[in-house]
């Protein structure tokens, strides 16, 4: 097994145990590989620690990271915890024999040898601190919340999650020191570190094997990158060889535990209770599903190459021996999270596996040229048979999940059946010709012993490996038996209904179970399924359907600024350059557009949404600008065409005279100019695509997207115009704008990631935003067909629609979109338009959204209206120096066009309340609406509070306040309604609710390996509360405004804010930020402010300043760093006195009174002798950090005077 005593990855153990070393677990190094910002992931010891040649080895081979009992492993135990390398100190905070006695008990639970067992205990050991502070609130802390939120009980409130607890702090504090306690806390902690390892182990692999994004590997030198450089081409090969062989063989061991159980393992019956039961099976679970990934990346890294077939054989028998794992049940939401991830990546494995497009591409030749040493499986009749006969068996076991699968076997099947029954066909043929010519020639032809027949040897010649599995498994006759599973799994759909619900469930950007590199490569493999099947089934709404949920996997409009892909591992990118699937789908659209617009509109904006960094994404739009064809109904009276080539039978004609597609109405014919635009001309050649009716494909090149505005402006008006292609229903009108509203954004998306600026980053959208309209008459031009669209849809019996809601929908993105590229024209029409609120009457957002039920529609206008909110917001901020100045020369004839001239502070100042008001409104009715999932709540709140805390803070933060033309003056109603929305006394409780239940809700995070989007979108939710939170005490002092009721909220809080500090190392920061900001208010307002120890407790405030006082180690984020040394110096300087004690002395006064006499000396492990250690290197210590240990020390000694007594007895200083 490999060398697992590594400095590293095991640090010495008394380093540990005393605090000096913080070990890299499994579980910080998967948080810092998937958090979304590099800061930790770019950090020392997450570079030195992968680089480590032990942990490689481990990642290498995953099952000796957790290896079991072994000889010397148990020597090397014995000599780790030796007192020479543990040397007991007295008053030490750790019992060595207490150590040795849990790793010893984990090692013969857990089945795994001594060091693995020590890691695990040491890691429980130094996460103490944090594992108190993430435990049960106590009674007093239910208490304080239950008065800040206003209400008697929790059941009456959004609290309901926190409201078991009932133990006091001292009854919590004595069970938690248990050692049942201590060892399940233990057992769980190595369940953590298997999942965590595996997840560590994947992402490792993902950044090994695939390209990453140029935007994330570029480092300024001397900079430390975790960016792995791919394996060089010739290693290569046997990299994922040997990947593929040590991970499949983990994923059997693995699902054997997993059928095993816990109780098959322990020997301790004491674990044996429900809930680690069912976390034993979770950890299992997710050993499996992250094992397949490293299996699916192996498989993937090798392209279309086939995969030997003895590792195809060894994988369909594994799922032959479990059932595809199809019979696993899900007891509880954390395991049932897993099926689907798990379920995916067995069906885009076997479909990896079994090739279908490149197998039927073979299987179709003569003679098939196979690269290098290729073993393929369609040759080894055996392994075929296997694999036949664990399809056979998932198909009878009603096998549902892998139906895809099923057919996808059936289709490779299928062309050997023909391609056996062809050679068939050519043998007969051969040798009837060969008798003719023989009986011809009069020649008989007798047969010796010597010589076989000639049709004989032409068998023998012409024969194929598979011919033989066709001939042992019954199928070289007759093919009724695979044509009956293929009718089985596509009756309804169902093949491909489940391929859409597995790629929504992996590949959604919001709620995807795998990363989106990931989750990209997973839907590629779908897509080569849909592309094999398609020859068979053609071109129907349920291959279209799952197509579109394969490209997309629910992306929206709102993902396009989402960080791109590499070109390579880009779903949609690779599509656009796929023939064969643009062919297929693509172009078969086209060809019916506009007569079947809806699916053409989905494809479209769909692919558009490739933003990668090549013309690739510029494919659609070039089609849409020159489009070839058109489909419509041949008018009725339309008589004058003419067949071309009648005596050849064909469909194909040239029309006599015009054809126009809108023709004004005659009552307007002297008021409306005739536009020609849309007028097919005489001779233009067409074909009616059926024997039957008048449907018409014309050869009539046009501009797409200019007949769809100018459709969407007779759809206004459809009197003035006589139209010969069909009125649009509300869901293509949504659909139409949808998909100007992403070709727009990308447009601009695009100029941004091309570092353009000022007017020349405009030039392209603004050019396409004309070319859509060009064909609008009057006056209009496309925003303004827009806008009225929405006026439509917003009249009271449209707006309460399903269709109604998804057009107005549609309209928001679609300001959106436009709002970098004429802002003026956005901001005046949301001042008029009834969506907000106004002085007159109420917004039309929130009837349409007043339902209990927020859900579909309803819920994607909120969300939408949210998004645009903030972007107008942050476009104040972005153009407070722009509106000030007028056009610019820039040359001596060429003037800069000022995009922002025309829009007025007072419609800013107008619209800018209204948003206001909208959000806070929202914010407040969050906890009373129904939604289809807690994310979908958790989606809202984190885009809503930014809105609120962006106009508070562009508001006193920016120019000088003094006066009163500051460049964001425009914003100052709308700050003043939120602060008073929150801060005024007669709001109580009420606006602090929300408040409180989103930080309440960050406890609740969370724990899993996968759905890492989901997890982010938790985060960004609490910590906007928390940032908001703050910004509210800060301008408070700052316009010198009482918050006293505010501030006793908060305090009552502060539990649950020293508690975020422990759950991760997102929160710690700005959670500090607000107990800082918190404190500072206090002092100012109280000559003898509320005491922090006094709300938190001494219990948990050891725990919390213990948690602190790591000083973010391992990870030493310095921004994070100075924010602690700067948190204890506030602590200091503003009247904590019991908890500066904490932190000054180590101790909690309980602590320092429990001697025969008070004792105020300072502890080894206190901040104040930490902060003395570091400052005898301090030419080691960056220079801000030393500024802030500094000002924590001179802040002691003004505030404590015997500190100063405590520093001259070190005679260091």
């Amino acid at each position: 097994m490999a060398q697992v005593a590594d400095r590293h990855y095991f640090p010495p153990l008394e380093e540990c145990l005393n605090g000096d070393t913080i070990i890299i677990s499994w579980k910080l190094i998967a948080a810092a590989l998937a958090d979304q910002d590099d800061v930790r992931r770019k950090s020392d010891a997450v570079v030195q620690f992968l680089q480590d040649d032990c942990v490689r080895s481990l990642l290498r081979d995953p099952a000796t990271a957790f290896a079991p009992p072994s000889d010397s492993t148990r020597s090397k135990f014995e000599t780790r915890t030796a007192a020479i390398h543990v040397t007991p100190q007295p008053n030490q905070k750790f019992d060595i024999k207490v150590i040795k006695e849990d790793a010893q008990w984990l090692s013969r639970n857990a089945k795994v040898n001594l060091i693995t067992a020590l890691r695990a205990t040491v890691v429980e050991f130094q996460s103490r601190p944090a594992s108190h502070l993430t435990s049960t609130l106590s009674s007093q802390d239910i208490v304080n919340l239950q008065e800040a939120s206003g209400v008697a009980s929790m059941q009456s409130s959004a609290l309901v999650p926190i409201a078991g607890a009932a133990q006091d702090a001292e009854t919590i504090w004595a069970d938690f020191e248990k050692e049942e306690s201590r060892r399940q806390r233990i057992f769980q902690t190595y369940l953590a570190e298997r999942r965590h390892f595996l997840m560590t182990a994947a992402l490792v692999q993902e950044n090994v094997l695939y390209t990453q994004p140029s935007a994330s590997v570029l480092t300024t030198a001397g900079e430390p990158s975790t960016q792995t450089h791919l394996i060089p081409a010739n290693d290569r090969p046997k990299y994922l060889d040997d990947l593929l062989t040590t991970y499949l063989q983990y994923v059997t061991d693995a699902i054997g535990r997993l059928a095993e159980g816990l109780e098959a393992v322990v020997e301790d019956k004491g674990l044996l209770g429900e809930e680690l039961e069912l976390e034993w099976m979770r950890t299992a679970l997710t050993e499996v599903v992250h094992a397949l990934t490293v299996v699916f990346q192996s498989i993937d890294g090798n392209g279309d190459s086939f995969v030997p077939s003895a590792v195809v054989g060894q994988w369909f028998g594994l799922m032959d021996n479990y059932g595809f794992l199809n019979g696993i049940t899900a007891p509880t939401d954390a395991i049932s999270s897993l099926i689907m991830p798990l379920r995916s990546l067995i069906c885009a494995i076997s479909i990896k596996l079994l090739n279908p497009s490149r197998s039927i591409e073979c299987l179709a030749e003569e003679a098939p040229e196979y690269r290098g040493d290729e073993d393929p499986y369609i040759t080894a009749p055996a392994v075929l048979e296997q694999v036949h006969n664990a399809i056979l068996a998932a198909a009878n076991s009603d096998c549902e999940s892998q139906s895809p699968i099923i057919f996808a076997w059936t289709v490779v099947v299928h062309r050997m059946f023909y391609s056996h029954h062809d050679r068939i066909e050519k043998r007969d043929a051969l040798q009837n010709q060969r008798s003719q010519e023989t009986f011809e020639a009069g020649v008989l032809i007798r047969p010796t012993t010597n010589r076989r027949l000639s049709a004989g040897s032409i068998v023998s010649l012409d024969g194929k490996s598979f011919d033989i599995f066709l001939n042992n498994v019954g199928l070289d006759k007759d093919l009724q038996v695979v044509e009956q599973l293929a009718v089985a799994v596509t009756s309804n759909g169902r093949a491909y209904e489940v391929l859409s619900e597995m790629a929504l469930a992996i590949g959604g950007y919001s709620d995807g179970a795998f990363s989106p590199l990931l989750g990209s490569r997973v839907r590629l493999a779908y897509v080569d399924f849909l592309k094999a099947t398609y020859p068979l089934v053609g071109y129907q709404s349920d291959s279209v359907t799952s197509l579109l949920s394969v490209l997309g996997a629910g992306q929206q409009y709102w993902d396009l600024s989402r960080p791109a892909l590499h070109p390579s591992n880009d779903i949609l990118a690779e599509v656009l350059q796929d023939s064969t699937a643009m062919e297929y789908y693509f172009h078969q659209a086209l060809n019916r557009y506009p007569f079947e617009l809806l699916p053409f509109l989905n494809i479209c904006r769909t692919l558009a949404n490739c933003v990668v960094a090549d013309d690739r994404m510029d494919t659609v739009v070039n089609l849409l600008r020159k489009t070839p064809s058109l489909t419509f109904i041949l008018p009725d009276d339309y008589q004058q065409y003419e067949l071309a080539q009648e005596e050849d039978n064909t469909n194909t004609f040239y029309l006599l005279e015009d054809i126009p597609l809108f023709t004004p109405a005659t009552a307007w014919n002297r008021r409306t100019r005739l536009d020609d635009a849309f007028r097919i001309p005489a001779e233009t050649v067409g074909r009616f695509v059926t024997d039957t009716g008048r449907v018409v494909l014309m050869e009539y090149e046009h501009s797409a997207l200019a007949l769809l505005g100018k459709r969407l402006e007779v759809q206004l008006a459809p009197e003035t115009y006589r139209s010969e292609l069909d009125a649009f229903q509300p869901e293509e009108t949504a659909e139409t704008i949808a998909l100007f509203a992403t070709l727009l954004r990308a447009e601009v998306l695009k100029s941004e990631r091309q570092g353009l600026s000022g007017e020349t980053s405009l030039k392209s959208g603004l050019d396409l935003l004309e070319e859509i309209g060009k064909h609008v008459s009057g006056n209009k031009d496309l925003v303004a067909v827009v806008c009225e669209t929405m006026d439509a849809y917003m009249q009271d019996e449209k707006a309460t629609e399903g269709q109604g809601i998804a057009v107005i929908n549609s309209c928001v993105q679609f300001l959106h979109a436009i709002l970098p590229l004429c802002p003026t024209r956005v901001w005046s029409y949301l001042a008029r338009c009834e969506l907000l609120n106004s002085e007159a009457q109420a917004g039309k957002l929130a009837k349409i959204t007043g339902n209990l039920d927020l859900v579909g529609d309803r819920y994607d206008l909120l969300l939408s209206a949210v998004r645009l909110f903030a972007s107008l917001i942050d476009s104040v901020k972005s153009s407070a120096v722009q509106r000030k100045s007028g056009n610019k020369l820039v040359g001596r004839q060429k003037v800069s066009n000022n995009v922002w001239l025309g829009v007025a502070d007072k419609v800013l100042g107008k619209v800018s309340l209204a948003i206001a008001q909208a959000t806070v409104d929202v914010f407040e009715t969050s906890s009373t609406w129904r939604f289809g999932s807690e994310l979908y709540k958790t989606l809202l709140i984190r885009h809503v509070v930014p809105v609120m805390d962006h106009i508070v803070l562009y508001t006193y933060g920016m120019g000088d306040q003094e006066s009163s033309e500051t460049l964001t003056a425009c914003l100052e109603p709308a700050a003043s309604y939120i602060i008073d929305a929150f801060l005024s006394p007669s709001t109580g409780s009420l606006r602090f609710q929300p408040l409180l239940t989103t930080l309440v809700n960050g406890l609740q995070v969370p724990d899993s390996t996968f759905y890492q989007e989901r997890l982010a979108s938790a985060q960004e939710q609490l910590i906007s509360a928390l940032r908001f939170t703050t910004t509210l005490l800060r301008v408070a002092n700052h316009l010198e405004r009482s918050s006293e009721i505010f501030e006793d909220h908060l305090f009552k809080t502060s539990s649950i804010l020293a508690r975020l500090c422990a759950i991760c190392e997102q929160f710690r920061r700005p959670a500090l930020l607000l107990l800082e900001a918190l404190v500072l208010s206090a002092a100012r307002a109280h000559d003898d402010p509320p005491s922090l120890l006094g709300y938190l407790g001494p219990l948990l405030s050891r725990s919390f300043i213990q948690v602190l006082s790591q000083l973010d180690k391992p990870f030493l984020v310095a921004e994070d760093v100075q924010t602690t040394w700067k948190f204890f110096s506030t602590i200091v300087q503003n009247r904590q006195q019991w908890l500066s004690n904490c932190l000054l002395t180590g101790k909690t006064p309980r602590d320092a009174l429990k001697g025969a006499k008070k004792d105020t000396s300072s502890t080894p492990n206190s901040v104040l002798a930490t902060a003395f250690a570091k400052l005898k290197d301090i030419k080691e210590l960056d220079i801000t950090e030393a500024l802030r240990i500094l000002d924590f020390v001179a802040s002691s000694q003004n505030h404590w005077p015997w500190t100063i007594f405590t520093m001259q007895k070190d005679s260091s200083f």
